[in-house]
């Protein structure tokens, strides 16, 4: 796990987390997932998706569309 300095990880059941996603299927806000970290394997549910990353200009692009609210 790479963090910065001040801003170590700690022990909680949510967190905020910036993903590569590389499945041919879309991440879906609300859908169940598993998530590995390491050899640890859990279930998380995605609450909601602020941005996509365009990897071509690393330009943030917002869309309304992604946000879900429980």
């Amino acid at each position: 796990m790479i963090v910065k300095e001040n801003d170590l990880p700690e022990i909680n059941n949510e967190f905020d987390a910036l993903l590569c996603w590389m499945d041919n299927k879309p991440l879906v806000a609300g859908n169940k997932y598993y998530l590995q970290l390491n050899s640890r394997l859990v279930r998380s549910i995605v609450r909601e998706i602020e941005y996509k990353l365009n990897v071509n200009t690393l330009e943030k692009e917002y869309d309304p569309t992604l946000c879900w609210i429980e």
